[in-house]
């Protein structure tokens, strides 16, 4: 009983989450004074392309660590993002 992985490019973060590339970038960055070690690890797509799963991002927002409030809006748009991403994915094999 295999489960399908979903990913949601990296590219797309900011805009789902509502903050800037940037802002995602220091996240990431153990060497920035705003590195987020409760976030969601990057997953490697490719040599060039990036992601992070679903679930991980679902978590996170579950638990609070956002700050804001509007999670249920962020967490749809999350899986919407992931919908794309296999639908092209599917198109390619």
């Amino acid at each position: 009983n295999m489960t399908a992985l979903e990913i949601v490019r990296k590219r797309d973060v900011p805009e789902l989450l509502g903050i800037s590339r940037s802002t995602l970038a220091n996240w990431l960055n153990p060497k920035s004074e705003y590195f987020r070690q409760d976030f969601p690890e990057q997953i490697r797509l490719s040599a060039r392309l990036a992601g992070f799963r679903v679930h991980d991002l679902e978590r996170w927002l579950a638990d609070g660590a956002d700050g804001r409030k509007s999670t249920a809006s962020k967490t749809q748009a999350i899986r919407d993002a992931a919908g794309k991403v296999a639908e092209n994915v599917d198109d390619k094999f």
